[in-house]
C-alpha cells in the first residue's frame, strides 16, 4: 500500500506520523503539567495558607500565655494589657483561617480546628476574666491586710508604751508588786507583737514563695494571740487598757479574717490558672493538629506534582526516541524515493542538448546572411552620428552652466556659513548679557539686605539711645555698624554701575554682529538670484536638446527601413530559432524540475536568475551589427509561430515512479 502512494502522499504520512507522536506527547505533558499546576495552586493557595494561619495563632495563643502568666504571678496591668492586644489578634487569624476554609471547601481539618479554637479561645478570656477580678480581689484584701496589720501593731505599741511609762512610775515609787505585774503585761505585749510580725511575715513569704501552705499553718499564731489576751485580761486593767485590748482582738480578728479570704482567692486563682493551662492547651493542639494536617496535604502535594513531572519526563524521552527513529527510516525512504526519478531526468537533459547542439548549427548559417545586410545601415548611422554630436555639444554648454551654478551655490554656502559664524557670535554676547544680568541680581540682593540690616540697626540706635538717656554709648556702637553698612551699600551701587555699563557695550556688540548676519542674508539672496538666472539658461538649452533627439528618431525610423528589407533573409534564422527556443524551454523544465526537487522552490528563482545574467553576457559578446539584426528578427517573427509549453511531469514522472519503493 505505501508503495503505490505519491511521493507527496509519502512525504506528508511520514511528516503526519511525526506530528501524531508531537501531538500525542505534548498531550500528556500538558496533562501533567496541569496536575503539577494544580497540586502547585492548591500549596500555594490553600495548604500553605492555612499552615500559616495555624501557625500565627499558636504563636499568639503563646505570647498570650506567656503574658497572663506574668500577671497573675506579677499582679501588673501592663501584662493584662498585651494579653488583650494579643487576644485581639488572635481574634483576627481566627477570622482569617475562618475565611480561607469558607473559600476552599477542601480544608476540613482547618474549619473544624479554628471553630475548636474559637471556642477554646472564648473559654480562656473568660477564665481570664475570673483572674482579673479574682486578683483585684486579693489586691483590695492585700490592703485590708496590710491596715489591720498596721491596726495591730499600733494598738500594741500604744499598750506597751503606756504600761512602760507605769512600769517606770512603779519602779520610781519602790512598789515591788506593782512593777512585778507591769513586768508581766509587758512580756506578753511583746509576745503579742512577735507573734503578729511572725503571722504579718508569713503572710508575705508564702506570698513570695507562692506557697499557700506557710499561710495555712501561720493560723496556729492566732491561738497564741487569743491566749495573750486572756492572759492580759486577768488583770486589773483600766478602762483604757480594757479598750486597747478590744481593738487589739478587733484587728488581729479581722486580719485573720482577711488573710483566710485572700488564701481562699488565691487557691482559686490557682485553680483558675490550671483551667486556663489546660484550654490553652486545647487552642494550642487545635492549632498543631492545623499545621501537621497542612504539613501533610503539602508533602502529598509536593509528591503528586514531584510523581507527575517525573512521569511527563519518561513519556517526553519516550517520545523523542520514537520520533526519532521514524523520522530516520520516512528519510531514509524518501531519499531512495528521489534518487531514481533523478536519474531519469538526467537522461532528458542528455537527449535535449544534442537536438539543442543541431539548431545552434542551422542559426549559425542563417546569422551569416543577416550580417550582409547590416552595411545598408551605415548611412542612417552616420546621420544618427552627426546629430548625436550636435547633441553633445549642447550637452557641453550645460555642463559648463552646470559648473558655474555650483561654483555660485559653493559661494552662497561660504556666506551661509559666515552668517553662521557671526551669529554663534551674537549668542556667545547674549550668554555673557545673561550672566551679567546674573551678577546685577545678585547685587541687588545684597543692596537688598543691607538695607534690611540697616533699618534693624537704626531701629536698635533709637532703642539704644531712649534706654541710656545721655549716655549714649550704646548707640554710638550701633550708629558705627549702621555707617558701614552703608558703606557696603554704597560699594554694591558702584560695583552695580560698572555692570551695567558692561552689559550697554555688549549689547551694542550683539547689534553690530546682527548687522553682519543681515549682509551675510543680503549676499546669499543675490547668489540665489544668480543660480535662478543661470537654470534658465539650463532650460533653453534642453529645449535645444529636445529638438536634436527628433532628428535622431527620423534616423531609426530610416533604420527600421532597412530592417524589412532584411526580413526575407531572416526568416529561416527565426525559424530556426523558433526550434532552438523550444528546445531550451523544455531543458529550462527539465532542470527547474531537478532544482525543485533537489534544492526547493527558492532555488527555480535563483537559477532563473542567473540564466538571464548568461543570456544578457552572451548577447553583448555579439557584434553591434549582429545584435540589432537577432532583436529586429526577433520582433517581427515571435508572433508567427506559437512555442509548445512542456509539462514537467511529463518529463519527470516522479508520482508515477513506484519502483524505487
Amino acid at each position: 500500500m505505501f508503495k503505490n502512494m505519491k511521493l507527496g502522499s509519502k512525504i506528508a504520512a511520514g511528516f503526519a506520523a511525526i506530528l501524531i507522536i508531537a501531538v500525542i506527547l505534548g498531550g500528556f505533558c500538558a496533562l501533567s503539567m496541569k496536575n503539577a499546576q494544580v497540586q502547585s495552586n492548591k500549596l500555594s493557595q490553600e495548604l500553605i495558607p492555612s499552615v500559616g494561619v495555624a501557625n500565627n495563632v499558636e504563636r499568639t495563643s503563646l505570647k498570650i500565655m506567656y503574658n497572663v502568666r506574668g500577671y497573675a504571678l506579677t499582679y501588673e496591668n501592663n501584662y493584662l494589657e498585651e494579653a488583650k492586644k494579643d487576644h485581639d489578634v488572635l481574634d483576627g487569624y481566627l477570622d482569617e483561617a475562618k475565611k480561607l476554609a469558607e473559600k476552599y471547601p477542601a480544608l476540613k481539618d482547618l474549619k473544624n480546628n479554628a471553630a475548636v479554637a474559637q471556642a477554646e479561645v472564648d473559654k480562656y478570656m473568660q477564665l481570664l476574666g475570673e483572674t482579673e477580678a479574682t486578683i483585684k480581689a486579693m489586691n483590695e484584701d492585700s490592703k485590708t491586710l496590710d491596715q489591720s496589720a498596721s491596726d495591730y501593731m499600733k494598738t500594741c505599741s500604744d499598750y506597751l508604751a503606756l504600761q512602760n511609762a507605769e512600769f517606770k512610775k512603779a519602779v520610781d515609787s519602790g512598789n515591788a508588786g506593782k512593777v512585778k505585774e507591769l513586768y508581766a503585761k509587758i512580756a506578753i505585749v511583746n509576745d503579742l507583737i512577735d507573734s503578729g510580725n511572725l503571722i504579718v511575715q508569713d503572710t508575705h513569704e508564702s506570698q513570695a514563695e507562692r506557697n499557700p501552705q506557710i499561710i495555712i499553718d501561720t493560723n496556729k499564731n492566732f491561738n497564741v494571740i487569743g491566749e495573750k489576751l486572756l492572759q492580759l485580761e486577768k488583770f486589773n486593767n483600766s478602762a483604757f487598757e480594757k479598750t486597747q485590748i478590744e481593738e487589739n482582738k478587733k484587728a488581729g480578728a479581722i486580719y485573720k479574717e482577711t488573710m483566710n479570704a485572700f488564701l481562699d482567692k488565691w487557691i482559686k486563682l490557682q485553680e483558675i490558672g490550671k483551667n486556663r493551662d489546660e484550654v490553652a492547651q486545647l487552642v494550642l493542639k487545635a492549632a498543631q493538629d492545623t499545621a501537621s494536617a497542612g504539613m501533610k496535604e503539602t508533602q502529598s502535594s509536593a509528591s503528586t506534582s514531584a510523581l507527575a513531572l517525573n512521569a511527563s519526563s519518561v513519556f517526553m524521552v519516550i517520545g523523542l526516541v520514537t520520533a526519532v527513529g521514524l523520522g530516520a527510516f520516512l528519510a531514509w525512504i524518501i531519499i531512495i524515493g528521489i534518487t531514481k526519478p533523478i536519474n531519469k531526468i538526467v537522461d532528458g537533459l542528455n537527449e535535449s542538448s544534442q537536438q539543442v547542439s543541431s539548431a545552434s548549427a542551422q542559426l549559425s548559417a542563417s546569422s551569416q546572411q543577416l550580417a550582409e545586410g547590416s552595411s545598408e545601415q551605415a548611412a542612417s548611422l552616420e546621420e544618427t552620428s552627426s546629430t548625436l554630436e550636435e547633441s553633445a555639444s549642447m550637452v557641453r554648454q550645460n555642463t559648463e552652466n552646470t559648473k558655474q551654478a555650483a561654483l555660485l551655490a559653493k559661494q552662497a554656502k561660504d556666506s551661509a556659513t559666515k552668517g553662521n559664524n557671526d551669529m554663534q557670535q551674537m549668542m556667545g554676547s547674549m550668554e555673557n548679557l545673561k550672566k551679567s544680568s546674573d551678577e546685577i541680581s545678585k547685587i541687588i540682593k545684597v543692596i537688598d539686605e543691607i538695607a534690611f540690616q540697616t533699618n534693624i540697626l537704626a531701629l536698635n540706635a533709637a532703642v539704644e539711645a531712649a534706654r541710656a538717656g545721655e549716655a549714649g554709648q550704646g548707640f554710638a556702637v550701633v550708629a558705627e555698624e549702621v555707617r558701614n553698612l552703608a558703606q557696603r551699600s554704597a560699594q554694591a551701587a558702584k560695583d552695580t554701575a560698572v555692570i551695567i555699563e558692561s552689559n550697554i557695550n555688549l549689547s551694542q556688540e550683539g547689534v553690530h554682529v546682527s548687522k553682519k548676519v543681515n549682509e551675510s542674508l543680503t549676499e546669499i539672496n543675490t547668489q540665489a538670484q544668480k543660480v535662478s538666472e543661470l537654470l534658465d539658461e539650463v532650460a533653453a538649452a534642453s529645449q535645444e536638446q529636445a529638438q536634436g533627439i527628433a532628428q535622431i528618431n527620423k534616423a531609426i525610423s530610416q533604420m527600421e527601413q532597412v530592417v524589412q528589407s532584411n526580413a526575407s533573409t531572416a526568416e529561416e534564422s527565426a525559424s530556426a530559432s523558433e526550434e532552438l527556443n523550444a528546445q531550451s524551454e523544455q531543458v529550462r523544465e527539465i532542470v527547474n524540475a531537478l532544482v525543485a526537487l533537489v534544492n526547493g522552490a527558492n532555488a527555480i528563482h535563483q537559477q532563473a536568475n542567473i540564466a538571464l545574467a548568461d543570456r544578457g553576457h552572451n548577447r553583448k559578446s555579439l557584434p553591434s551589427n549582429n545584435r540589432r539584426l537577432v532583436n529586429n528578427a526577433g520582433n517581427n517573427y515571435s508572433t508567427k509561430k506559437s512555442t509548445r509549453i512542456v509539462n514537467p511531469e511529463d518529463v519527470i514522472p516522479l508520482e508515477d515512479d513506484n519502483s524505487g519503493f
